[in-house]
């Protein structure tokens, strides 16, 4: 009995470690995908998807930046940049579904790409990267990079359950997993001591929008 009850601390041990170890590295991924769509969001100054009215969602994130719609409507001089100096960019991101067996753009798992076009005559939303399936390789002019790897709806992929984006007023309500979305079995002994590992994180966020001079994205 002793030595079982020592067997079990040890097995108890390593679990936490190993589990302390994936996700760690599970959660430095998870940053990965937020520091890029929080730049992205936090200069965007149009929305395009999820869109309005608050509530709408949708598994793609679109938008722009440094790009005016009342601006571009107004047809006063210097465009619809807001900063005259720089670039609109136009961005994309799409959730894959790639595979061991099939993987998309070389990637062997689900991937959050973003398509990206940057230029000075651009306008939204005609310049947004036009994507028929994620993963199709980008137009002439357009980007495309794995925003991060391992990513998943956060309770379903087959159900696509919950929606990865919500439009809120002041931003976008994110909802997704990174990991993959399995135990991994860590080997404690003989086979019936091996310990599962969970290697998710579960991510809900909101990242709030840039809205300039007061104006709602979108309109």
């Amino acid at each position: 009995m002793v030595l079982v009850g020592i067997l079990s601390v040890m097995a108890g041990t390593l679990r936490s470690h190993v589990n302390m170890q994936l996700r760690g590295e599970v959660s430095a991924w998870s940053l990965v995908a937020l520091e890029q769509l929080n730049r992205d969001l936090a200069d965007a100054t149009y929305v395009q998807l999820p869109a309005l009215p608050v509530g709408t969602t949708n598994n793609r994130l679109a938008g722009c930046k440094n790009y005016s719609p009342a601006l571009a409507a107004a047809a006063i001089p210097g465009g619809a940049r807001y900063d005259a100096t720089a670039n609109v960019v136009a961005f994309l991101y799409c959730k894959t579904n790639g595979t061991a067996a099939a993987p998309v753009m070389g990637i062997p798992m689900p991937a959050l790409l973003r398509y990206e076009a940057s230029g000075a005559a651009l306008t939204c939303p005609a310049s947004i990267p036009a994507v028929g399936n994620c993963g199709d390789a980008p137009t002439p002019g357009v980007t495309v990079a794995a925003a991060v790897r391992n990513f998943h709806h956060r309770d379903d992929d087959g159900a696509q359950t919950p929606a990865l984006f919500t439009r809120v007023f002041d931003g976008v309500e994110m909802h997704f997993a990174v990991g993959s979305g399995s135990q991994t079995m860590v080997a404690g002994g003989p086979p019936q001591a091996q310990i599962p590992v969970p290697v998710t994180i579960k991510v809900d966020t909101l990242i709030r929008a840039n809205k300039p001079w007061g104006a709602l994205l979108g309109d």
